[in-house]
Order: structure tokens, then C-alpha cells, then sequence
């Protein structure tokens, strides 16, 4: 069986600081679950032939996750903020 991953696109509320720099908040998902982001530890873009965007390594109740921004094709500064979610396939 092996793992595989599927995108679920979110809310994100987030803030910006005197430099510009964009920090994700808090996550709303789409069944009305809430976390709140205890910290950003790290930040980069990613180009890959099924997405450009970045991955923020982001901290909730102690433990690491990643968050993504998907840019859209019509400008950089808009797109939509998803979560990868893991299953199992047979």
C-alpha cells in the first residue's frame, strides 16, 4: 500500500509585517475545523510541473505541518491556500 497525497484547498487568515513578509495565522477548513498557527519556521518557493507556489513549514500545538500557496497563472499575487492531506491506495 502506498501513501498518497490530495490537495484541500483552505481559508487562511494570515498578516503581513513592515517588510512585506506574509505569516499564516490560522487555517479554517472547509468542515468548519480551526487551527491556530503557533509559528512559521520556515519558508520557500516551489516550482514543480503541478504547482508553483510556496510551502510554509508551519507549527500547530507542537508538531509540524506544511502549508501551501498555489499562485495562479494570472498573477503572483493571487492564488489559493491548501493543506495536503495523506491516504492510503491499494
Amino acid at each position: 500500500m502506498r501513501t498518497q497525497h490530495t490537495r484541500e484547498y483552505v481559508t487562511v487568515n494570515s498578516d503581513f509585517d513592515q517588510e512585506g513578509t506574509l505569516y499564516p495565522r490560522k487555517i479554517l477548513m472547509s468542515d468548519g475545523r480551526s487551527f491556530v498557527i503557533d509559528s512559521v519556521k520556515h519558508h520557500h518557493r516551489l516550482t514543480h510541473e503541478n504547482f508553483s507556489g510556496d510551502c510554509f513549514t508551519i507549527v500547530i500545538k507542537g508538531k509540524d505541518s506544511h502549508l501551501f500557496f498555489e499562485r495562479s497563472n494570472l498573477s503572483e499575487y493571487m492564488g489559493r491556500w491548501f493543506v495536503a492531506l495523506k491516504g492510503n491506495v491499494s
